[in-house]
């Protein structure tokens, strides 16, 4: 919560004046993640949702005077978070399939191209694009059995 909030709280305090004053900037504001359109990792999904309503505050705040703000939104990412989660690749790749995982690079670029071409969110990847939209419009209450099912950490419970 410290990391996905406070730091970018923090960061924005420190950084964004010297933007303004300039008129012109960008800020990328840290990653909201997909995660934070599905149900489940409560403490997770809720300091992903809190990063992308801070991004679509700022980004209303900061319009008008030459900044841009964007929320990146990856799907699952090809890092070393899964396995020393204590997560097994083929228990993380049955929770997502493969096609949705992106490598670090990609997710980069497309954090980058977005920043660049001022979008409000940026979802790498269109498989997870449309993930991203259907748990927005689907009931959670029908999303919530898929996800217990599907996550690797509550396999075991």
């Amino acid at each position: 919560m410290e990391v996905d909030g406070s730091a970018v709280v923090d960061m924005c305090s420190r950084f964004l004046p010297g933007m303004v004053d300039r008129g012109r900037g960008a800020a990328e504001r840290g990653v909201a993640g997909c995660v934070r359109f599905t149900t489940r990792q409560a403490s997770n999904v809720s300091a992903k949702a809190f990063v992308l309503s801070y991004t679509d505050s700022m980004r209303g705040e900061l319009r008008a005077r030459g900044v841009t703000a964007t929320a990146l939104c990856p799907g699952p990412v090809k890092t070393g978070f899964v396995e020393s989660a204590g997560i097994s690749d083929e228990d993380a790749e049955a929770a997502m399939p493969q096609v949705m995982w992106k490598t670090a690079d990609e997710v980069a670029r497309a954090g980058i191209d977005g920043l660049a071409a001022g979008k409000g969110v940026v979802v790498p990847g269109s498989v997870n694009r449309v993930a991203g939209a259907f748990y927005r419009f689907v009931p959670r209450d029908l999303i919530m059995p898929f996800r217990a099912r599907s996550h690797p950490g509550l396999n075991d419970a």
